[in-house]
This record gives structure tokens, sequence and C-alpha cells, in this order.
């Protein structure tokens, strides 16, 4: 199977996947002072979410931080339920089809509505309101 075809959002011109030395395989934009990049899992190449700027990366970064708080404990077991429950939570809260809930998705804004939600919730909350 061939390998998708990323284009960059901001220059409209294909990204190249590059091996870096910190992140791996990555998508990067190759227009000289253009900051889009992309990740994308390691064996199949394939993308995860979108291309995003630095600003939009951090913002990422920051929504996963506090997202992952309310889902990340416990056993292996219960953490597998536990991040299915928060997904779906989030995906109600946002107006989201679960399929399309993924962080590596979201734009700046949307990532910054994660973080002010995802401050107040955690699993027992969760669990009070039926998710899991």
């Amino acid at each position: 199977m061939g390998r998708l075809l990323l284009m960059c959002p901001d220059c409209q011109i294909p990204m190249q996947l590059v091996l870096t030395p910190k992140f791996g395989w990555r998508y990067l934009c190759p227009t000289q002072g253009c900051d889009i990049r992309h990740s994308c899992h390691q064996r199949s190449k394939e993308p995860m979410g979108k291309p995003a700027d630095r600003l939009t990366r951090r913002a990422r970064a920051s929504a996963h931080e506090v997202f992952d708080k309310i889902w990340n404990n416990g056993s292996r077991k219960k953490r597998g339920k536990a991040r299915k429950a928060a997904y779906t939570w989030l995906a109600d809260e946002l107006g989201l089809s679960e399929r399309d809930c993924h962080i590596g998705k979201f734009n700046y804004d949307t990532c910054m509505q994660v973080c002010k939600l995802a401050m107040h919730m955690n699993f027992d909350k969760l669990r009070e309101l039926g998710f899991v």
C-alpha cells in the first residue's frame, strides 16, 4: 500500500516523511520557515490526527496532560474502560462523534476547551454521570 499524500495546510504542498532523532518518523513541511509538523505511527507511518503548527502542538500536549489524568490511573484493565468512558464523555461535551473525538485532530481553541472541561472532571465523576 502506498503512503498517503499529506498536504501542509499552510503551504498547500506535500509534506515529507522524515526520521527525526528526538521523535522518530514525522511528517514535516519542506518549506523553509514553515513549522507545520505531524506525528505518525512509527511502524505503519500512518498519520495520527491532523498536521499542526507549534502553538497547536503545544495546546494538544496540554490538553492530553489534563485530560489523561481523568482516566490514566489504576490497573491496566480498568484504564482501558476508563479511557473509553472519558472519550465518550468528552465527545458528548464537545458535540462530536466518538470517532472524531481525538486530541490529535483538534485545533488550538478546541484544545483549550478540553483543558477547561477536563480540569473539573475525574474518574469518579464519570462514574456518577453514568459514563462508566
